[in-house]
C-alpha cells in the first residue's frame, strides 16, 4: 500500500483473507467487517486466533448503522460479494468518511466489468474531468465503441463530449453501434453555472476560426457580445434553450452529475475539501480504487486546448444590471433545474442530493454489446452482431468504427459482402464509371454548373470539392491540385491509384473512399485515417502516422529515421495517443502563469 493512512482510500479485493492479512501487515489496527455471514465468521475467529488486533462486524441486518459507525475505524471491509446491489448501496455509506480505507469485494459493478461514458454542456469546463480518467488509469475506448473497464463519449462521431440529451433521444444515434449501452451503463455528466457558461463561450466564440465570432464582431462592445449569447433571436439559441438541449440527463438514474463548482477545488475559486467528496464519491458509485487526495491533484489543467480563465464566478465582474434583467426575462425553469441562482451562492442547491443519489442500472445481457463473429467469408470479411444489427468487417479489423453502417438482418448483410473476384470486377467498373463522370461532369453540358472549385467538406483524408455539375474527391495527400486546368490523363491515373474519384453526388464520393479506398487496402500500404487540427493521420503497417499538413505530399513506404525527425512526424500504436500528441504540438504549454479554461 503506497497511501497515507491519514487519507481516504478504495480498494477491492478477490480473497478476503488475503486482504485482512495485508491490512494488518500496513499496521490497521480498528477493522470493521460488514455484511458479515456465516462464513466470514468462520474466518474472523481464526484471524483472531492468530493475532490479537481490534476486529468487529457488523450483521447484514445491522448495515444501515454503517454511517454512524465508520468515523471509528481505520479500515471497513465489506462483505457482500454475493449482492451487487446491496453492496453498491452499502458503499454509499461510506461516502461522508474523511479518513480512512474501504475495502470491497470486485463484483459486476467493478469498473474493469463495465464502461463508462462521459458527456458534458459545452464550455461547463470538459476538460477538468478528464484528467479524472488519466489518473484513474481509465484509458478511452478505441474508435469511440464502448469498451468494459474504458471510458467512452455518447456517439463521439457526431456529438463529441457533447451529446444533447434531447436530440440524441429523438434521432437514429441510439441505434448506432453499441449506443444504446450508455442507459445500461453510468453516465458521468458534466455541468456548469449556466453564466459562466456564457463568459466561457465569448471567450470561445471570438477566436476567429470559430463561425459565432464573426457575427460577434460585428458589435461594439463586449455587453452587447453578451446580451446576444443571452438571448438572440437572429442567430443563436437563447441560454434557456442551450441549457434545456443538456440538462435532461440529469434526470436519468444511471448518471452521475458533476458540477464544475464541486470539481475544480480551491485553484480554480472552488473548495479543496468538496473537491475530494466529489471525487470520493465517483470512486465509490463506479468502484474505482484509489485514493481522492493523489487524484485530485492531476484535475486542474491550465493548458488545455480550450480552457480560457477558469476561475468560479467570473460573470460577476462581467454582467451588468442590463444583462441580469435580459436574464430574467427568460423563464428560469433551467435555472431550477440546474440548481443555481444570481446570488452571491456559487455552487448548486442539488449538488449534495445528487452526489449522494445511488446509481440504478438496468440489467441487460451484455452479449448484445460485445461483438459475435456469426460468419466468415471467403472474400475476406466477417459477418458481426453487435447492439441488434449486423456489420461487415474485413477480417482483420479488430473494431468496428463509430461511422460503419449496420444492416437490420443477417440476410442484408451477407448480400453485401462482395467476393474477391467481384470486388476486382466492381473496382475496375467503378473505375471507368468515374472516368466518364469525370469527362461528363468537366465537359459536359449542365445549367447547374459551379463554375469555381469549392471545398465541401474533408472526409476520411479525402477533400470533398464541388466542381463543375458533380463532386471530386481528392486524396490529401496529393497537395494541391489545379483542377481548371489538370488533364483527364493525369486525373485517371489518380484513379487508379485511389486518390481520386468523381460522382454526382456526395453519397456515391463517399462510398467510393469506403469501398474502394478504405475496405480494400491492406496493412501494407499507407492509409488514411482522418485529418484531425491541421494534420493526416495515417495507418502504416502497425502504427499511427501524424503528418502536418504543411509539409505536402510523402511517400510513407520510403520514409526514414531522419524523415520523421526531420518532417516532425508523430509516430504512435494508436489513433488516440498520436491526437493527444497533436494537441501538444499545436497548442503549447503557454509562458503564463494566469490558470486559463
Amino acid at each position: 500500500m503506497s497511501h497515507s493512512k491519514k487519507s481516504l482510500y478504495l480498494r477491492f479485493y478477490n480473497d478476503i483473507s488475503s486482504e485482512i492479512a495485508s491490512l494488518i501487515d500496513y499496521g490497521c489496527k480498528k477493522i470493521l467487517l460488514a455484511g458479515i455471514t456465516e462464513e466470514n465468521r468462520i474466518l474472523l475467529k481464526n484471524v483472531k486466533r492468530c493475532i490479537g488486533n481490534t476486529i468487529d462486524t457488523l450483521r447484514r441486518d445491522e448495515l444501515n448503522t454503517l454511517p454512524q459507525k465508520i468515523h471509528a475505524y481505520d479500515v471497513i471491509i465489506l462483505c457482500i460479494a454475493d449482492d451487487p446491489k446491496t453492496l453498491s448501496l452499502t458503499m454509499l455509506n461510506c461516502i461522508d468518511l474523511e479518513v480512512g480505507i474501504v475495502c470491497a469485494p470486485i463484483s459486476n459493478d467493478y469498473y474493469k466489468n463495465r464502461p463508462i461514458f462521459f458527456t458534458s454542456i459545452p464550455k461547463s469546463g470538459t476538460h477538468m474531468l478528464l484528467p479524472f480518467f488519466d489518473a484513474t488509469g481509465i484509458v478511452r475506448s478505441k474508435n469511440d465503441i464502448p469498451e468494459n473497464g474504458m471510458w467512452s463519449t455518447i456517439a463521439h462521431n457526431k456529438y463529441s463530449y457533447h451529446a444533447p440529451c434531447k436530440e440524441f433521444l429523438m434521432n437514429e444515434w441510439v441505434e448506432q453501434i453499441g449506443q444504446s449501452r450508455c442507459f445500461f451503463s453510468p453516465i458521468i455528466f458534466l455541468y456548469r453555472h449556466p453564466l459562466d457558461i456564457i463568459v466561457s463561450e465569448l471567450d470561445w466564440c471570438l477566436r476567429p476560426q470559430i463561425s459565432l465570432s464573426h457575427y460577434l464582431r460585428s458589435m461594439s462592445d463586449k455587453n452587447k457580445q453578451l446580451m446576444s449569447l443571452i438571448d438572440d433571436p437572429v442567430i443563436a439559441k437563447n441560454i434557456r434553450d442551450r441549457m434545456n438541449d443538456y440538462i435532461g440527463w440529469l434526470n436519468f438514474l444511471n448518471v452521475i452529475p458533476v458540477s464544475y463548482e464541486e470539481i475544480v477545488g480551491s485553484i480554480g475559486g472552488g473548495d479543496d475539501r468538496l473537491q475530494i467528496k466529489t471525487i470520493w464519491s465517483l470512486l465509490l458509485k463506479l468502484h474505482i480504487p484509489g485514493s481522492p487526495e493523489q487524484i485530485r491533484q492531476h484535475l486542474y489543467n491550465e493548458h488545455s486546448p480550450t480552457f480560457s480563465k477558469g476561475k468560479i464566478g467570473r460573470y460577476k465582474g462581467v454582467f451588468t444590471k442590463d444583462h441580469y434583467n435580459k436574464l430574467r426575462l427568460l423563464p428560469q425553469d433551467f435555472m431550477e433545474v440546474m440548481g443555481y441562482g444570481i446570488g452571491d451562492e456559487y455552487l448548486s442547491k442539488h449538488v449534495e442530493g445528487f452526489r449522494k443519489r445511488p446509481l440504478s442500472i438496468d440489467i441487460v445481457d451484455s452479449s448484445n454489446f460485445s461483438p459475435q463473429l456469426l460468419e466468415t467469408t471467403e472474400s475476406g470479411f466477417n459477418i458481426v452482431k453487435l447492439g441488434g444489427q449486423y456489420y461487415v468487417v474485413p477480417h482483420g479489423v479488430e473494431l468496428i468504427t463509430s461511422d460503419v453502417g449496420g444492416f437490420r438482418t443477417f440476410e442484408d448483410a451477407k448480400m453485401a459482402v462482395l467476393t474477391e473476384e467481384s470486388r476486382k470486377k466492381v473496382l475496375e467498373e467503378t473505375r471507368k464509371k468515374v472516368i466518364e463522370e469525370t469527362r461528363e461532369i468537366l465537359y459536359g453540358r449542365n445549367k447547374d454548373l459551379q463554375l469555381s472549385p469549392v471545398l465541401v467538406e474533408s472526409y476520411k483524408c479525402f477533400n470533398i470539392i464541388q466542381y463543375m455539375s458533380g463532386y471530386i474527391a481528392i486524396s490529401q495527400i496529393v497537395g494541391d491540385i489545379d483542377l481548371q486546368n489538370i488533364k483527364l490523363s493525369d486525373l485517371d491515373k489518380l484513379t487508379q491509384d485511389r486518390k481520386c474519384y468523381t460522382a454526382s453526388s456526395i453519397f456515391s464520393i463517399k462510398f467510393y473512399i469506403d469501398v474502394l479506398t478504405h475496405d480494400m487496402e491492406s496493412c501494407h500500404n499507407p492509409m488514411p485515417v482522418e485529418s484531425y487540427e491541421g494534420f493526416n493521420i495515417v495507418q502504416y503497417m502497425n502504427y499511427y502516422l501524424g503528418i502536418n499538413q504543411a509539409v505536402g505530399p510523402l511517400d510513407i513506404t520510403q520514409l526514414s529515421f531522419s524523415d520523421v525527425i526531420k518532417y516532425k512526424i508523430i509516430v504512435r500504436n494508436s489513433i488516440g495517443l498520436v491526437k493527444q500528441d497533436i494537441i501538444r504540438v499545436s497548442n503549447p504549454t503557454p509562458k503564463t502563469d494566469t490558470p486559463h479554461v
